[in-house]
């Protein structure tokens, strides 16, 4: 499988919140920007399961 096309960021992080996130990433044998990039891909898919969910709730309520 080829590797998607990726974009950069810079982002500032605190230096303690930087500290935890390289100290994951390293137990977890990735680099910090790996772990971030996971990190956001998983807020986005839970964000979108989330607005799914409501979706249908409001469907289903349209629907009573």
């Amino acid at each position: 499988m080829s590797k998607p096309n990726t974009t950069r960021f810079t982002i500032d992080l605190a230096t303690n919140l930087a500290i935890a996130v390289s100290e994951a990433a390293a137990a977890n044998n990735m680099t910090p920007e790996e772990l971030i990039g996971d990190c956001v891909g998983q807020h986005c898919e839970t964000a979108l399961r989330h607005r799914v969910l409501i979706q249908r709730q409001n469907d289903v309520d349209e629907a009573l």
